[in-house]
């Protein structure tokens, strides 16, 4: 895969600093669900994401676990100072 649009999506969602699931991301930039996940992969490999397994609940949450995708730390720019 080569860069697309929608990895310029998913970077721009996640430069908040905020990990969000697969869903998350399709709804934010408006994709359907399940969409993403060739993105998500070149992404990860192209260390500009970084993922985690939740911890499995099963009995208490009765789903599978979620992944959870944030930017990789060297991606997520400095904040400018006010003033």
């Amino acid at each position: 895969m080569s860069w697309a649009p929608t990895n310029d999506a998913i970077i721009g969602l996640l430069a908040d600093g905020q990990e969000r699931t697969a869903p998350q991301l399709c709804n934010g930039i408006g994709r359907p669900s399940g969409t993403l996940h060739p993105n998500l992969t070149y992404l990860l490999g192209t260390r500009k994401l970084v993922a985690r397994w939740e911890e499995p609940k099963p009995r208490v949450d009765g789903r599978p676990r979620r992944r959870y995708y944030r930017l990789h730390p060297d991606m997520i720019l400095p904040k400018a100072a006010d003033g």
